[in-house]
């Protein structure tokens, strides 16, 4: 675990935020995830992975967050260094409990990573977003939505088809915010 952690700090010190987390993190909790998916990794070696990532997020979300003035943002470390408040819920969380913690936030940002989970993942949004206030947008980011016809998400979701989405719609949170 201790390796691990010092991986992930290691990275945070040399590279800039958005790029550990797209360029590092994400590629790592996918290999993790399917490794686990294909019975090559126990539960325990998952969460060691992912408990060293929510960690050092989590640090740095607490670092962020007493400098940020902008508008709520559920996640994001990305959107935390851009100096946005972020709040980051984890993994597996229940749609409704998304839905109430979020009702004061501009964004939620969700990733959907396996394709053969889509159907129910399209399911889970669409409670998600009955319980949203209707000009709280849904960021749907991971590789499972590339599988997916757009037009089954639902109203006020943004498919973030890589970083440069995210952090578009970042800067549009911060110009409508100033």
């Amino acid at each position: 675990m201790e390796q691990c952690d010092h991986a992930i700090a290691m990275a945070f010190a040399l590279l800039p935020i958005a790029d550990v987390v797209s360029e590092v993190l994400c590629p790592v909790l996918q290999e993790v995830g399917e490794r686990w998916k294909r019975g090559e990794f126990t539960v325990g070696q998952e969460r060691l992975v992912s408990s060293s990532v929510r960690r050092q997020i989590s640090g740095l979300l607490n670092t962020y967050s007493s400098m940020a003035k902008g508008e709520i943002v559920v996640f994001a470390t990305l959107a935390a260094s851009r100096k946005l408040r972020a709040c980051y819920l984890g993994a597996y969380l229940p749609p409704g409990e998304i839905s109430n913690l979020a009702t004061r936030v501009k964004a939620v940002a969700i990733s959907m990573v396996f394709p053969d989970n889509l159907d129910l993942n399209l399911e889970k949004l669409a409670t998600v977003r009955k319980g949203l206030p209707e000009n709280t947008e849904i960021w749907i980011g991971g590789a499972a939505p590339f599988y997916a016809d757009t037009a089954r998400f639902p109203l006020g979701s943004i498919h973030m088809a890589g970083r440069k989405d995210f952090e578009r719609r970042i800067d549009l949170l911060t110009d409508t915010a100033i």
